[in-house]
């Protein structure tokens, strides 16, 4: 047969495409997953869905940078009063009080990446390999695209 079937790799789950690939001011283009989906037969809602957790993961990754820029900046201030001589236990307290403020402010913003991180490696690995976009398509999955 002329046609080519694209054999699927039993560690098919453990790699995924480079989310690059996805992101268009990293010069990606997800359309052209989307087009190598549709071409093999398969969803390209699995590309959107890469598109939507990669945006959400990546704006929580800002969130928290911002949190420990906010936060470093005050935990260095209070740090340095605390060293600071005849600095008072109350300041010292204080220092600590700032380090723990932190951790709870990064905690839930950190839990929340690392899902989004797990969401997203399970979307990517649910999109497959990139076709060739001169790769012949089965006849079979042209009829059911209403394509031939």
């Amino acid at each position: 047969s002329p046609h080519r079937h694209i054999a699927t790799s039993p560690h098919r789950h453990r790699h995924m495409l480079d989310l690059n690939a996805f992101r268009v001011d990293a010069g990606g283009d997800p359309d052209v997953a989307r087009e190598s989906q549709r071409r093999r037969g398969a969803s390209v809602d699995a590309v959107t869905a890469v598109v939507d957790l990669d945006s959400r993961w990546r704006e929580q990754l800002q969130r928290i940078r911002a949190v420990r820029s906010e936060a470093g900046a005050e935990a260095a201030s209070a740090a340095t009063a605390a060293r600071a001589p005849g600095s008072s236990s109350e300041t010292r307290a204080a220092a600590a009080r700032a380090k723990r403020e932190l951790a709870d402010r990064l905690n839930p913003l950190e839990q929340e990446e690392r899902a989004l991180r797990g969401e997203l490696h399970r979307a990517t690995c649910r999109v497959g390999a990139l076709v060739h976009e001169q790769a012949p398509v089965r006849p079979e999955l042209l009829a059911l695209q209403g394509g031939a």
